[in-house]
């Protein structure tokens, strides 16, 4: 390729990247629901969202969120409240749902897509939960790498939205490439309880060797006080600060129901 041609290349490689930060951007705005027209300044953030909603009025929740690091990634706050003894899917919650279960995300993108998508209109039960782990978006290898780096930013952007809302948040920790280190542990507190996700690790050699350089690299530089795991237990991972939670489906399965 002559310098010419390269140039031309370049140029069309980052106008196209523009392009998709416009549309990530604004079908994360659309998505979310989101309206730039006017600046939200309040303390109380539920309340005034409830009573901006009644009113028809445009929140602007990007006036809410604290962002950190080159990349502007959300911000989560550390988990104060204890550690959760039960979890649920979020597929599974609803109004008689034992309310000290912890809500997960960690089930097919289909299966809270819904909520992804208007994460609002399911505060007030989510609200009742003992707390919710972030959603884990999917972040497959084969995935473009925008994309990827796209969903590790929803997953935090959302679970800021909650806890900003009152919700007690558990981050859920995720990577996929080295190259994905920079963002995904990006915007998680130091020392504090996460969760982190094994599901569908062990079939895979490549998915094992990622997913064992990434929890070193996660132990190393977040240094957790407790981690709650959801999946098999992998082998060279921490234990002692650990709480094994198995997959409901697979419990089901292996017993026959």
């Amino acid at each position: 390729m002559n310098k010419e041609n390269h140039l031309q290349t370049t140029a069309y490689q980052l106008s196209l990247f523009e392009d998709i930060q416009t549309y990530t951007q604004s079908s994360s705005d659309y998505r979310m629901g989101y309206d730039y027209s006017e600046k939200v300044t309040s303390t109380h953030k539920h309340d005034e969202y409830l009573k901006r909603k009644e009113k028809g009025i445009g929140y602007n929740v990007w006036s809410e969120l604290k962002f950190t690091g080159s990349l502007d990634i959300p911000e989560i706050q550390p988990y104060e409240v204890s550690i959760p003894t039960q979890l649920v899917p979020f597929s599974k919650i609803n109004l008689e749902t034992d309310t000290s279960c912890s809500v997960h995300f960690y089930e097919h993108d289909y299966k809270f897509n819904r909520f992804v998508n208007n994460p609002e209109t399911y505060l007030q039960i989510l609200l009742r939960m003992h707390s919710v782990i972030t959603p884990d978006c999917s972040q497959y290898v084969e995935m473009p790498a925008y994309r990827r780096m796209y969903n590790s930013c929803l997953n935090k952007e959302i679970g800021a939205f909650l806890q900003n809302h009152g919700i007690p948040i558990i981050v859920n920790v995720s990577w996929s490439t080295p190259d994905s280190y920079e963002y995904a542990f990006e915007g998680i507190p130091l020392n504090c309880v996460i969760a982190v996700n094994s599901n569908g690790i062990k079939r895979n050699n490549t998915s094992r060797y990622l997913w064992r350089k990434g929890y070193e690299y996660m132990l190393e530089r977040l240094t957790p006080r407790h981690i709650i795991r959801y999946g098999e237990k992998m082998p060279y991972e921490n234990e002692s600060i650990s709480t094994y939670f198995v997959n409901e489906q697979i419990k089901i399965m292996r017993n026959g129901r």
